[in-house]
């Protein structure tokens, strides 16, 4: 029994926190990392990017080391999007509406972090993009507006609720339609996650108890190793 009892304590401790393993909220190719490209590989209507679908427009996944007024990555990765692809493939326009659809648990709270820069090759000026969150069987919200006219890149957040066992995070490029030089987004696919309080308040109740089983076991053998003989 004695033996037993460390493996039914971890058991315990990770079935304690086991909610929070479920649903860890991370994007798929967030990074625009797949496919790695040399200069520029054009996705638009059923083409298949890795992780997203694409309901409008086309993309360009960029390797920014082959574009024109490079000044890094974000965060050192070498590829990003371009939500204004080749005009040449989409005849309605070249600013695309993108999401993907993350396993999520309700109550939960997940904060994002993503770069955004522009594609200086080309006009307009400033690039602006809006990002929506929501229920995918329900109406998105508006998580914000970003805009950038500068080619290096600028670290923004934002914390988003999960109402559904499955999330939608939508991107959709607000830039010039006949414009094939669209702001440039790159995301970090982990985010920072804060659980509901209930859960909170239940691994916390549940490792104190599994701590009061864990000494009372420990506490009549420490009795009998001092019993004098």
């Amino acid at each position: 029994m004695r033996k037993l009892f460390p493996l039914l304590f971890v058991w315990s401790l990770l079935l304690a926190a086991g909610s929070l393993l479920q649903a860890d909220g991370v994007l798929a190719n967030a990074a625009f990392s797949s496919p790695a490209v040399g200069g520029v590989a054009s996705f638009y209507g059923s083409s298949t990017m890795p992780g997203w679908t694409i309901t409008s427009g086309s993309v360009d996944v960029v390797n920014l080391a082959s574009q024109p007024g490079y000044v890094g990555g974000f965060l050192g990765n070498p590829q990003a999007a371009d939500l204004n692809g080749y005009i040449g493939y989409t005849p309605t326009g070249c600013a695309a509406t993108i999401y993907q659809d993350i396993s999520t648990t309700p109550g939960d709270f997940y904060t994002y972090s993503f770069g955004l820069a522009a594609n200086t090759a080309g006009g307009p000026l400033t690039k602006t993009m809006d990002i929506f969150w929501g229920d995918p069987g329900g109406s998105l919200s508006l998580v914000g507006s970003y805009s950038s006219s500068s080619a290096a890149f600028t670290t923004y957040n934002f914390t988003v609720g999960a109402d559904a066992p499955l999330s939608r995070l939508k991107l959709v490029s607000t830039t010039d339609t006949t414009s094939s030089w669209g702001p440039y987004v790159d995301f970090v696919g982990t985010p920072i996650i804060t659980p509901e309080p209930s859960t909170l308040g239940q691994i916390g109740m549940g490792t104190l108890i599994f701590c009061a089983l864990f000494f009372k076991r420990l506490l009549p053998l420490k009795k009998k190793v001092c019993k004098p003989n």
